[in-house]
């Protein structure tokens, strides 16, 4: 019996993952939550578990391929390897026997008159992103609208909550070229040029400038998926947001007194453990409720000011530092905010 192997969601707001490294090859034997392999999203590196015993029978993604959550990616066979190939070769004739099926397509060759029909270009594409409304896209998406100079707030996301997929960029470029390679033999007609107003093309990539001088003992390795997102999230904060760090002593006393005696109580009653982090986020907020100027951000020459509350709270994991952020903040009780932290 086949068990499929599904790219696993990391999080409610991941739509894609990058397939880093298999662990295993086809053939190998492998046990029930035994790591299969390795996995980069936008917020998380993990190794993922074996969904079943049994042997790697086929690999649908490749090392380095970035596909949608919930895709096949592998599958397994629960029986060995035996049972396999037969399974592997059954849909093989069926193409074959596609092919004879060919003929019929140069009946259909007279669509030639087709090119007469694109006269009115594909319906524009609106950009699915309002001004100052962050684009919410994976690091291939990104990598790819720039070596085509694409604007990513002109291509329409269809991942989770407007998220540009790769097969997005991808289609709106191709709808983009094929329209214009139309054309053009239309154009070639004697008519007078008219003046058309040139598109916005995105600037370059600005080359990176290298951080060690040549000849220095240095050792470079290339930024993660989640590492890159990071780097990208913190200059973004840098450019939108005033940075001041200032120092303040705080007297603790009571809250450590009232900690030490409802922690145990308050485990038991609500299935969180009561540290001291709830009592300074509910710091956090009541301050920002108390001046939302700090709860604010620059937008060109506007000020955004936040209705909603969400925090960021720094976690250090082994192989690096990410910021999971409580939504709405505000709304939480000490309760509320003590199971927030645990999760």
């Amino acid at each position: 019996m086949a068990t499929d192997v599904l790219m696993p969601q990391m999080g409610e707001s991941i739509a894609e993952g990058t397939i880093v490294k298999w662990l295993k090859k086809v053939g190998d034997t492998i046990q029930r939550d035994e790591p299969l392999l390795e996995i980069s999203t936008d917020k998380v590196d993990a190794e993922i578990p074996s969904p079943a015993a049994g042997t790697l029978t086929e690999i649908l993604a490749k090392e380095g391929e970035t596909v949608h959550v919930n895709s096949v990616i592998a599958r397994l066979s629960e029986g060995g390897a035996a049972p396999a190939p037969a399974p592997v070769e059954a849909p093989k004739p069926e193409p074959v026997a596609a092919a004879p099926a060919a003929p019929p397509a140069p009946v259909a060759a007279p669509a030639p008159a087709a090119p007469v029909a694109p006269p009115a270009p594909v319906a524009p594409v609106a950009p699915v992103v309002e001004d100052g409304k962050k684009v919410r896209s994976s690091p291939l998406v990104r990598n790819i609208a720039r070596e085509n100079n694409v604007d990513l707030g002109q291509v329409p996301g269809t991942g989770l909550g407007g998220r540009i997929t790769k097969d997005d960029i991808l289609g709106f470029i191709a709808g983009h070229q094929a329209p214009a390679a139309a054309v053009a033999p239309v154009a070639a007609a004697p008519v007078a040029p008219a003046p058309v107003a040139p598109a916005p093309v995105a600037a370059p990539p600005v080359p990176s400038v290298p951080t060690h001088a040549a000849g220095e003992r240095v050792t470079v390795e290339p930024l993660t998926t989640m590492r890159r997102r990071i780097a990208e999230n913190m200059l973004n904060s840098r450019r939108t947001s005033a940075h001041v760090t200032t120092y303040f002593e705080v007297d603790f006393t009571n809250i450590a007194r009232l900690r030490e005696k409802m922690k145990k109580s308050f485990e038991e009653r609500n299935g969180a453990k009561l540290t001291f982090m709830p009592f300074i986020i509910k710091a956090v907020v009541d301050a920002l409720k108390a001046f939302p100027i700090i709860n604010a951000s620059a937008d060109h020459e506007n000020i955004v000011y936040k209705h909603d509350i969400n925090v960021g709270m720094a976690v250090a994991l082994d192989w690096g530092l990410i910021v999971p952020v409580i939504k709405q903040a505000d709304a939480l009780s000490i309760v509320g905010l003590a199971r927030a932290t645990q999760d």
